[in-house]
């Protein structure tokens, strides 16, 4: 193994053998102008740390092109990869670690990766596009911690062929021409307690993955695609999809869009004005103290007895009696063409469209 040490300009390619190493010090730059000439080049299983400066700037050239996989790339706070027309960082495969606290900038996509093993990625600061995604990986799995921005010109991190993604943002993830995470078809977990935009903020797609805005802001929908999901949104307005799948939304605070989707999914709006549609399949619908003022549009959908759970509220009140309707506590009214359900002569929720009277005891699970 060979490790070389830059600390002045480079105007020409720099190669490194498999195993070999690199540090491009504080002072240090390499440098490329021509088309398809990649400023650093790897053959396999290299080190690279850059506190100085890297460019390719001809078409097609990537500020790192790396042959296979198992490499380790940090990019220090003082440290920039640049690719005016190709990639920040070109993996060939899988089994990589990457923590960038400097800029990586691709003029198509910030980050590539092939398939093979998991790779690591921790980002401090910026990965920015103005081409493609963010983050592309082909068919390695991504562990990614996010605590700066990530902005892809189409999506911000996209995993869709790749073996599943394990994600933490407490920074930014944007995609301006698509989803801020467009994810593989295995079991992706998500936890973001920072801030995605999107067209769809997150598209889990296939697989059984867990999304959990909570702490977080999510700017555009979150659609779990096929797949029994778990998804809950944050204190903001949401808009939450659960799309193919037996799914349990939350919608959490504020006035969010809950639609479960086919088959039978669970769905608790939580606090603030939601508007909530099961979707085909016999739903649930959840409720508790603070959960007033929602609305359902599309009770039985597709012919499929949907359902009312009261079980919260009453253990909240201590009511444990099996007859609230007879003890007052109660109501169910009509409303123009709609029915309004009140508990505790507060109005709690309405359902679209539907009679007052066909709404019997049956519909309510209350202890």
């Amino acid at each position: 193994m060979v490790i070389s040490v830059l600390a002045t300009a480079r105007f020409s390619q720099f190669n490194l053998g498999a195993g070999d190493g690199l540090v491009v010090g504080r002072l240090g730059s390499v440098i490329t102008t021509t088309d398809t000439t990649h400023a650093i080049v790897g053959a396999g299983a290299n080190a690279l740390t850059v506190t100085g400066y890297v460019s390719a700037s001809g078409n097609s050239a990537h500020a790192v092109d790396f042959v296979g996989g198992n490499h380790t790339i940090v990019v220090d706070s003082t440290g920039m990869l640049l690719s005016s027309r190709g990639i920040g960082i070109n993996l060939g495969a899988g089994g990589n670690t990457l923590v960038n606290s400097g800029v990586i900038y691709g003029g198509l996509t910030g980050i590539n990766i092939g398939s093979g093993a998991a790779t690591s990625i921790t980002n401090y600061n910026t990965i920015v596009t103005s081409g493609s995604d963010g983050i592309y990986s082909a068919g390695s799995k991504v562990n990614l911690y996010n605590v700066g921005i990530i902005d892809g010109a189409y999506d911000g991190v996209d995993t869709f062929t790749a073996q599943g993604a394990a994600i933490i943002n407490t920074g930014s993830i944007i995609g301006r021409g698509d989803n801020a995470l467009d994810l593989s078809n295995f079991d992706d977990v998500v936890i973001n307690n920072g801030y995605m935009q999107g067209s769809n903020a997150v598209q889990l797609n296939s697989g059984n993955d867990l999304f959990d805005g909570r702490n977080g802001t999510q700017v555009g929908g979150v659609d779990g695609g096929a797949g029994s999901d778990t998804i809950y949104g944050g204190a903001g307005s949401d808009s939450l999809f659960g799309n193919l799948g037996v799914d349990m939304l939350y919608g959490g605070g504020g006035g969010d869009t809950i639609n479960g989707g086919t088959e039978g999914d669970l769905i608790v709006g939580g606090a603030g004005g939601d508007v909530m549609s099961g979707g085909t399949g016999g739903d649930l619908f959840v409720f508790a103290l603070g959960d007033q003022g929602d609305l359902i549009t599309d009770l039985n959908a597709g012919g499929v007895r949907d359902g009312f759970d009261l079980r919260t509220v009453f253990d909240q009140t201590g009511f444990t009696g099996t007859d609230p309707r007879g003890a007052g506590i109660l109501g169910v009214y009509q409303s123009g063409a709609d029915t309004d359900v009140y508990l505790y002569g507060s109005f709690f929720f309405r359902i679209q469209g539907v009679v007052a009277a066909a709404i019997d005891d049956s519909y309510f699970i209350f202890q």
